[in-house]
């Protein structure tokens, strides 16, 4: 069964959430969540989970730029494992903190095996991820994918018919805003850049407002925010300047300050970019699911993040990852939770069955112990009577057993043809004590019989062997081999004897 899909965009200003029904249709939306910061995050999270059923999902959680800190570097290797391993270093003069509270993780841009590679750094706080993901983890969430929230906006742009190859992304929030730079359908650069709606002094302050008849979230206070918005493109195109950019290149608009109605004419003025924006998940750019909760509507301009990360949500392998070490998902609590409580039930059913039997059933288990024990001692008594001292009779009797197969087998527990003394009885029978031969060896195992003397000539062993063909315990008689030796002239021989099976 497929799985239900929980994608959280974490901003400096809105949690928002998607469920998808499952994670091979992302069409079909279940519920959505948006929620204002302007609490804790256990507060926020508490809301979440009053909102959306969190459980038996999984999760993908986004966090915004302002939680990272971010740097391009140029290394002489392409290799991940060694690039892994220099980062601490290249980046432990560049932040405040001691690079051990932080968590490091890289996006390899352009490489060539054995070659350099140019790859952009992300820096989070352990302590500040850890203060999110206990939050979640006490709400029994747990992300298996932690990456940078505009990311998966990046890939659905691309996946979009006509989408440019080179574009800028730019995500405008009430309290901070986010460049991304894509060259070649590549990131190339991440930039936080400070920027507020309205500077202080200048008007009202923007707010976020919930209408009290259709539920609708808008953000309010921006009517006088033209300047602010003209000083942030200032500030974008002096952060580009060096790179000598087309001026044709497209620019996305996304986030609460960004989407919000008026916004996009403020950064079209020749005072800004002098040219048409494009505003995220409008129709033709980032269209919405095709089946909407009804709740949706009402702040669907506000998702588009979180919208992108649930359907990114199995391709994110190449992105920022920070659901390592302390913070990955270790468990696959979620998938088997359905099983573990049908085993947890038939094992307490086990369990509580044991008990009951062995309170009520241990008198009758002694009275039956003891039959067996007599039973056992009668029957060694039987087997053995001469043995008067019976300390183990289970072992006494395996040693009388073992001792009784050495007549009958062959020293390894295989059970001969015929017993040793009936075989040499055999011998004596078919071999005249007047015959001038001598045994030196005889071997007698489960394979046959194999016999080694040495006699004066060579119609002694031919002799010797129509006399054992006789025997009815031998099957066949076959001379293996003879020699003469130039010492005494005396005939070395080897017969082989099969053993035909006694009756039983």
């Amino acid at each position: 069964m497929a799985s239900q899909i929980l994608s959280i965009d974490f901003q400096s200003d809105l949690l928002t959430a998607v469920l998808f029904v499952d994670d091979i249709n992302k069409d079909i939306i279940a519920s959505t969540a948006v929620i204002i910061r302007d609490k804790s995050v256990e507060e926020v999270i508490d809301e979440l989970t009053s909102a959306i059923d969190c459980s038996d999902c999984r999760c993908f959680l986004s966090l915004d730029a302002s939680f990272f800190s971010f740097r391009n570097l140029n290394l002489p290797f392409s290799d991940r494992k060694s690039i892994d391993k220099v980062l601490p270093l290249e980046l432990g003069e560049s932040t405040v903190d001691a690079i051990d509270t932080m968590l490091i993780d890289a996006m390899i841009n352009e490489q060539e095996t054995g070659t350099e590679s140019e790859i952009i750094t992300a820096m989070i706080s352990k302590g500040v991820l850890t203060k999110y993901h206990a939050a979640l983890k006490e709400a029994d969430i747990q992300p298996e994918f932690i990456t940078l929230s505009g990311l998966p906006t990046i890939a659905e742009i691309l996946q979009t018919v006509y989408a440019p190859k080179d574009f800028i992304l730019l995500d405008l929030r009430l309290d901070s805003s986010t460049l991304f730079l894509i060259s070649e359908g590549v990131l190339q650069l991440v930039r936080p850049l400070p920027f507020s709606p309205l500077p202080f002094g200048s008007g009202p302050e923007a707010e976020f407002t919930i209408d009290e008849d259709s539920g609708k979230l808008q953000v309010v206070g921006l009517e006088y925010s033209g300047e602010s918005y003209h000083e942030f493109a200032r500030a974008v195109k002096q952060t580009l300047a060096p790179l000598s950019l087309s001026e044709d290149i497209p620019i996305y608009i996304d986030g609460t300050a960004g989407t919000t109605k008026g916004v996009s004419s403020w950064l079209e003025t020749k005072e800004a970019f002098a040219k048409p924006c494009l505003v995220c998940g409008r129709p033709g750019l980032l269209p919405l699911p095709i089946h909407l909760p009804e709740q949706t509507k009402e702040h669907a301009a506000f998702i588009t993040a979180c919208l992108c990360m649930g359907k990114q949500a199995n391709k994110a392998k190449d992105y920022f990852n920070f659901a390592k070490g302390e913070f990955a998902y270790r468990s696959k609590l979620i998938e088997y939770r359905g099983k573990a409580k049908v085993a947890g039930l038939a094992l307490l059913a086990i369990l509580i069955f044991s008990f009951g039997y062995l309170w009520f059933g241990n008198a009758g288990l002694k009275r039956k112990q003891a039959a067996l024990v007599s039973s056992i001692y009668q029957v060694f008594k039987k087997a053995q009577p001469d043995v008067h001292r019976i300390v183990a009779p289970m072992q006494q009797l395996q040693v009388a057993v073992d001792n009784a197969k050495i007549s009958t087998g062959d020293g390894e527990g295989t059970i001969l043809p015929q017993t040793v003394l009936h075989i040499l009885r055999e011998l004596s029978t078919r071999i005249p004590a007047s015959t001038d031969v001598r045994l030196i060896r005889m071997v007698y195992e489960s394979k046959g019989l194999r016999l080694i003397g040495i006699t004066n000539s060579f119609n002694t062993v031919d002799s010797i062997k129509k006399n054992l063909e006789q025997s009815q315990d031998f099957s066949t008689v076959t001379i293996s081999s003879t020699k003469q030796t130039p010492k005494d002239n005396k005939i070395r021989f080897e017969m082989k004897i099969d053993v035909r099976r006694g009756e039983k």
